[in-house]
């Protein structure tokens, strides 16, 4: 389901008409992805401007999944330009924070770590929104790796608190297996367990019973690819 951003500014209406922008002219959401990058920041730009109109929810959901290495920052920045106002739009913020949530991918972790770092208590819920919307579109596990490679140490034990959270469940167990094995190319060795960036900060390791499924996970899935 694509993310809805919610009208907040009244004046939306007539902040487009200044720019000489009408709803006709508002280029169409299966089109957007296609206008040059200058186009695209500034579509992004003057949406944010206007306050995210619901007229521009779909090209923007568009923008943020298609062309995260472009949007993400500018939501970033746009946010942080917020925080420094006498009095920030909080609807604002929760806007833009949560486009930058449901990229679910490593540039949405990137974003997040910079927004951890100017307020962590606020902003640290965002990894674990990130990573749950990454369920929609990839493994989110290996959103997960990424994000780990990043070097914050903020962002890796919310990765972790994340994970931990979550490796209870089946179909969990299944998507950490994949990645891994995509991660090493094999099932991964007595090392190589240790050695893990998500296994090895988890809060009490991994027990024996779900080392195991990961290896049975890894090994159907290592099988399956052989027969494809």
């Amino acid at each position: 389901m694509a993310y809805r951003v919610p009208r907040f500014l009244p004046i939306a209406t007539l902040f487009l008409a200044s720019l000489g922008l009408t709803r006709a002219q508002i280029p169409q959401a299966r089109v957007i992805t296609e206008l040059t990058e200058a186009e695209q920041t500034k579509f992004v730009n003057e949406t944010i401007a206007a306050g995210f109109p619901d007229d521009r929810a779909d090209q923007m959901t568009m923008l943020v999944l298609n062309r995260s290495a472009l949007v993400l920052p500018l939501l970033e920045q746009r946010v942080e330009d917020e925080l420094r106002l006498q009095a920030p739009s909080k609807e604002l913020i929760e806007t833009a924070t949560e486009m930058i949530a449901y990229a679910g991918d490593e540039q949405a972790l990137r974003e997040v770590t910079k927004l951890i770092a100017i307020d962590g208590a606020r902003f640290g819920r965002l990894v674990e929104r990130a990573l749950d919307n990454a369920l929609d579109f990839r493994n989110p596990f290996m959103v997960a790796y990424r994000g780990l490679d990043i070097g914050s140490e903020a962002t890796s034990k919310r990765i972790a608190e994340w994970a931990d959270t979550r490796l209870g469940l089946p179909k969990m167990q299944r998507l950490l297996a994949e990645a891994m094995l995509e991660r090493y190319e094999q099932i991964p060795s007595e090392a190589g367990w240790n050695s893990d960036p998500v296994v090895s900060r988890l809060k009490n390791g991994v027990s024996v019973g779900l080392r195991q499924k990961l290896v049975d996970f890894a090994a159907s899935s290592e099988k399956k690819k052989t027969l494809q």
